[in-house]
Order: C-alpha cells, then structure tokens, then sequence
C-alpha cells in the first residue's frame, strides 16, 4: 500500500536515495470527526520532565491539520525498501520516511517519545486511530482515565492522515473525495478485544478494499493482532458504554485499528500481522487491581503473494526485527539504560499503586527488515536491511533532567540473491535547535531537539539547513502572528497554567555533494499565506486551544547555486 516519494529532477537529487520536500496540498481544517487523543495537559499525568511531553497521550499521528508539501517548509525524504515482485501487480512497499514537522509539533500535551525508527522518522504505516478525552477534562474530577467525547476517527494511508467527513452512523467520505468509501463494521472475530468488535474497511474506486482491524485473515490461521485497545469510560448519556454510575461505564474501546488485510478484485491478497505490547493501571483509581490495556506495538510481519480464502503458504514475506530501545548489554530498570522510555509506569500486577492513567510507550526499536522468498517449502532471505541508533540528550550532554531521543546512526543494506545490487550504507546525522523559545520571562528552556543535518552514502552527501529564529521578543499577538512560532498552553507542576512558545523550523537549504565534493546548493525561500489557524480540536479543553496549527505559505521559490 505505502507509495514512494518520487524524486525531483535536480542535481540535488541525483543520487541512490530520495530526498524531497513533502509532496501534497495545504491540509483543510480538523472537524469534529478527526482527532488524536489528548491527554489533559499536567505534568502529573504521565511525565518524566516538565513541559517536555506526555506518556498519557496516544502515541502521534501525522497531522491531517498541518500544512503539507512544498509550501509548508517542511524537510522529508524516504528510504526505499525492495520487495520481491510477485505475480500480482498487489505487493507492498516499504520505505522508512522522515518529516521534521514531525519534531516541531511535540508539545508538553503529546507523546513524547519516538517512533520506532527514531526522532522524526516512520515506516510508511497505515492505520484508524480514535481519540479519547481525559475523564478530568470531561467533569470527572480528579479522575486520570480517558472518557468518550464523540465519534471521531483519524485514517492514516500510508503514512499520511487523511481528513473524513462523516456522512451517517457507520459511514464517511475522504476529503478531498477521490471516490473512496469508509465505513466502520462491527462484529468482528473474539480476537477483537473492542467492545462491539468494531474494524473498518476503506474501498478505493479500483475496486481494492483495505481492512483495518480485521483481526483474523480469510483462509489463514493466527490472528493479526491489529486492534490496540483501551479502558473508557462513557460518563455521559449518549455515551459508549453509559452506565448508571462512573465506575459501571467502562468497556473496551479501540484507539487504534492496524491495516490487516488487502484484497483486490482479482482476489490476491496482502496481509499484514502485528505484536502489541500490553501494560496494566489503576482503573478509576483503584488500590485493588490493574486492568490490561494495550501501551502500543509494531508490525512484525507481512505476507504477500496470497489468494484469498487460500491456505497455501505467502509466496513471500516481510518481516520486521525489534531490539530494546535500551542500548546496552545489560538493561536493568535505570533511566541510564532505559533513556527514552518511561518503565516506570510499567505495572505486570494486579496491583499499580498510583499508576492511575494509562500511559502509551514501546520498550522496542526496529533493528532489521528481512525480504523472503518460498523456496521449497520454506523461506530464504532475499535482502536485509540493519538499523544502528544513537541516544542524543536534549541538553547537548547527558543531564537526567532533560529528554532523549532515539535517533537511526545508519541503515545497512545486504542482499542475498545472485545477481542483486548491494545499496550503499547510509549514515544519517542530526543538529541541535532550540526547540521552546527562551526568553527572560517565561522561564522555561530551550529544551532543543534535533534535526536531520547529512545524509551520507557512498562518498556522496546532501546537507540540510533550516531558518533562523524569526521568534524573538516581544511575542506576536496569536491571531496575527506572522513569525515560525506557535504559542502552547498546558498546566505545569505546580498546577499553573502555563504559555510558552514553540519554534517552527522551515527548510532553509539542501547541499549535494557527489564523491568529487563538488557540491550544488538549492535555497528555499517563502512568502504570503496565513501561517497559523486556531486549533479546533474538541478532544482539547477549550481553554487550552491556541494559534498552533501551521498553515504555511503561498509560495516558494528555489534558487539552485554550483561551486563550493
């Protein structure tokens, strides 16, 4: 399903990789049917640092609000990922993506922690998420679950969000239309831990229909594992699972749905298979048990080259190796091994003390891809692809008091089959930038968070530079602000609340330097446009909503420069 990123026709460009700018229109704004869950905004929810993010809050979508494309001035390039062909013209792609937008939307209300890959990068995943509000923010006081606030859904394709308009009960419509029908099914197998067993299934005009949540594949054994669920309470009439009291109003709710299965008209198929990773907590605050909720996951395995309602075994296979994001040999519970995960909110009992919230993590990183063959009744590698990462400190340094971030050092390509052509290894390196910005007044840091510097292969290079700060004191008012910053409401530590302002860094420059370091420069430049809109998320209380959602520019202009 994922689709590659086509390369410019530039001498930026012209080298084993694709670098890019995003491609896509400016997003249209979020309606009350898409969202991602908010966790309320205290650091005493689920954090290790104060206003550096938030483990109660669902793992981050791509946004479907924020501008994409050229015009946003975000920076994203895409790795590709062979695949073995198979006999139908319906096989996956793979590729690992990278956006910075991705880094300048982390506020002290969302997830803090990275993905799989690393700080601003992705597989090209496919998935509905649901969001939730905080029972707190939903006049249950003191209370740290998460509460119905409406239907809503976000559906992520391919790695980016698309916007739904709902058009009755169980039906929606992608906007832009293309043609495409969405609707939600129920009664799904019992390996559907969602109350009611909801999945859903997208059908493109060619007549493909994609299956998110499934759960069990036509014709093949096992289970996919695709539905990540999660205790919630509907605490109003009308709600999900209202009951006469808060405590009896809790049942299991999806928050996210997996693409499972695909099937074509012809009939060949795609599966695709999942590991989540399940945590308990204090349900309604109890002190006599835990309840099992699921804290997050990944893709493990892909089969391909199936038929449907078929047996047989896939004619070939994808498969996805995870290793702990503790990065030694020896990885006891200490935030110096576990730097960028909060195992302190982990609870293997019946019984979780003050963990009260459910909180939303992975211990794993994804360490190898493996392209597989039948042959005889069983598999052989056809290409692999190792991950090596890094840990970078938010202070520059080490300090316990600010973030870590995962970031991929490098990605080793071997293939295996006679006669394939071995891709060069990829080293990838990260910058420092501020990422809140400091002034006298607010007190706060800032914080910085990084940024793809080089992408090197092979004796070539491409350099990445972004804008200067264009933030400094005084602030804009937020209606008309015009600067590359957004302002963040949130309530810190001590129960205040809080403003500080976040940076938003736009692509300045790509340098391409091939094996002779003769190198080649394109310059970005920006104008016009409304840059920021209100944030209109209902999910987030009403007083913490602010002039955040990036809308980007009219118009860019490139300038391409040789010479060194």
């Amino acid at each position: 399903m994922p689709q590659i990123m086509k390369s410019r026709r530039s001498t930026l460009i012209r080298t084993l990789w694709s670098v890019a700018l995003a491609c896509g229109l400016l997003a249209v704004p979020l309606t009350a049917i898409t969202g991602t869950a908010q966790a309320e905004p205290t650091q005493n929810t689920a954090s290790r640092y104060d206003g550096e993010g938030n483990f109660a809050a669902l793992p981050s979508t791509p946004s479907s609000t924020w501008a994409r494309g050229s015009k946003s001035g975000s920076f994203a390039w895409s790795y590709a990922m062979r695949v073995p062909a198979a006999s139908s013209r319906l096989q996956p792609k793979v590729a690992i993506d990278y956006d910075s937008s991705v880094v300048d939307r982390r506020t002290p209300i969302t997830n803090l922690q990275s993905s799989s890959v690393g700080e601003g990068f992705s597989l090209k995943e496919s998935y509905v998420q649901r969001g939730y509000m905080t029972c707190a923010d939903d006049g249950q006081r003191g209370k740290r679950d998460l509460c119905w606030k409406n239907d809503n859904a976000t559906l992520v394709v391919d790695g980016v969000a698309r916007r739904l308009v709902k058009l009755s009960t169980n039906s929606w419509r992608l906007s832009p239309n293309d043609g495409s029908r969405f609707v939600r099914l129920t009664g799904g197998p019992a390996g559907n831990k969602d109350n009611d067993k909801e999945y859903w299934r997208l059908t493109r005009p060619n007549g493909v229909r994609y299956y998110f949540g499934y759960s069990v594949i036509p014709g093949k054994r096992g289970e996919t594992k695709s539905v990540w669920w999660v205790p919630v309470a509907g605490d109003d009439s009308g709600d999900k699972c209202h009951r006469s009291t808060f405590a009896s109003s809790f049942c299991n709710q999806g928050w996210r749905w997996n693409l499972d299965y695909v099937v074509d008209a012809k009939g060949n198929t795609i599966s695709y298979y999942y590991t989540p990773e399940l945590n308990r907590y204090a349900k309604n605050g109890s002190k006599g048990g835990g309840v099992h909720y699921v804290r997050g996951g990944h893709l493990s395995r892909i089969d391909y080259g199936t038929r449907a309602s078929q047996r047989t075994s896939a004619r070939h296979r994808v498969t996805f190796t995870t290793a702990n994001r503790c990065l030694h040999s020896s990885c006891p519970y200490t935030r110096t091994r576990w730097r960028d995960t909060p195992y302190e909110f982990l609870c293997a009992s019946t019984r979780c003390g003050n963990r009260t919230a459910p909180t939303f993590f992975t211990r794993k990183r994804l360490s190898m891809v493996k392209t597989m063959n039948l042959v005889s009744g069983s598999y052989r590698t056809a290409d692999r692809w190792i991950l090596k990462h890094k840990m970078y400190n938010s202070s520059g340094g080490g300090s316990s008091t600010y973030p870590w971030m995962m970031w991929p050092e490098t990605i080793t390509h071997t293939p295996y089959v006679a006669g394939s052509s071995r891709t060069p290894q990829v080293t990838l390196r990260p910058a420092y930038y501020p990422h809140h910005s400091e002034t006298s007044n607010d007190g706060v840091s800032s914080s910085p968070r990084i940024l793809i510097s080089s992408i090197k292969s092979d004796g070539r290079s491409t350099l990445i530079g972004f804008s200067t700060d264009s933030c400094r004191y005084p602030r804009p008012v937020p209606s008309k602000n015009t600067k590359r910053c957004y302002p963040v409401r949130w309530k810190d530590s001590y129960g205040a609340i809080t403003t500080y302002w976040v940076h938003r860094w736009t692509l300045s420059h790509v340098t391409s330097e091939d094996a002779r370091r003769v190198q080649t420069t394109t310059y970005y430049s920006y104008r016009g446009g409304r840059l920021w809109s209100r944030d209109a998320n209902p999910l987030l209380r009403s007083d913490y909503r602010t002039w955040s959602i990036w809308r980007g520019y009219t118009s860019v202009r490139t300038r391409e420069a040789a010479g060194n």
